[in-house]
């Protein structure tokens, strides 16, 4: 079945633009649906276990290589079928791989707060015991993250929160305190990753939300492969999102917010 699996990357960005960290994941050769479609039928299949443990092992085999070794950070999909299943063996082949990257940050479902909560206390506190960041998806925690003593207690590295359940929520009750909650999980030293930005509209209300890290198809889709640290690119803005261009030290995407929406965040011309 591994060999159906296809690795695929895409950059995660801060607010100045440059590359964060990649986010890993696997699909399957030929399936271009989107993961609110795939993962629930490998999670059925217990196929998502098989895709995680793929994905640790491509990203140790990538880190092993000189080019890359110690100079990249990764994010890494983990489920609750391969937590269940051997949270402590899974922590442990996580730690062999850490030193080998620049960072590693483990990204848990919202479905695992709520399907076995002491057993993701258990595997984050083994994460960080092997120097693992952990990022927790946020939004569809139903607001959970709003809680200050949920985050300090759990307190995830980063909350994932969702570009278009975002702009779904502007002008809401719900929105309001969505914006509080990010401000609140950053004086507890927790920062918000807006994914799935498709449009300048997306990437404008993830910046007026306070997030600090960027990631979606606006800026560049997911690829096979991952640009070797030593070949300097540039990245720039084109119609449809951001283009890879070979030449000039790694850039700013698209500057400073003041430059892309104005002074006071409406879109510059």
């Amino acid at each position: 079945m591994r060999d159906y699996l296809i690795p695929n990357f895409q950059p995660i960005l801060d607010t100045h633009g440059t590359v964060h960290a990649y986010e890993a994941f696997m699909r399957l050769k030929g399936d271009d649906s989107g993961t609110a479609g795939f993962i629930p039928r490998w999670e059925r299949s217990r196929l998502i276990s098989t895709a995680d443990n793929s994905m640790i092992d491509q990203v140790g085999a990538l880190s092993c290589q000189s080019a890359y070794r110690g100079s990249l950070r990764f994010n890494l999909n983990i489920s609750t079928v391969s937590i269940d299943s051997d949270s402590r063996s899974l922590a442990a082949k996580l730690g062999e791989v850490r030193p080998l990257t620049r960072g590693l940050t483990v990204e848990l479902p919202h479905l695992a707060v709520q399907h076995n909560y002491q057993r993701l206390l258990e595997f984050t506190h083994l994460c960080k015991f092997h120097q693992i960041d952990i990022a927790l998806e946020g939004a569809e925690l139903g607001m959970a993250f709003t809680s200050r003593r949920f985050l300090e207690t759990l307190h995830p590295n980063f909350i994932k929160i969702d570009s278009r359940y975002l702009m779904e929520l502007r002008g809401t009750p719900q929105y309001a305190e969505m914006l509080k909650a990010i401000d609140m999980a950053r004086t507890l030293g927790i920062h918000a990753i807006v994914k799935n930005i498709d449009s300048a509209d997306g990437h404008k209300a993830a910046t007026l939300s306070g997030a600090r890290y960027f990631q979606g198809r606006f800026f560049a889709s997911e690829s096979a492969t991952v640009p070797p640290p030593d070949q300097t690119h540039r990245l720039t803005i084109r119609p449809r999102g951001i283009h890879l261009a070979g030449n000039g030290r790694l850039a700013r995407v698209i500057g400073p917010v003041r430059r892309l929406f104005g002074a006071h965040g409406e879109e510059a011309a």
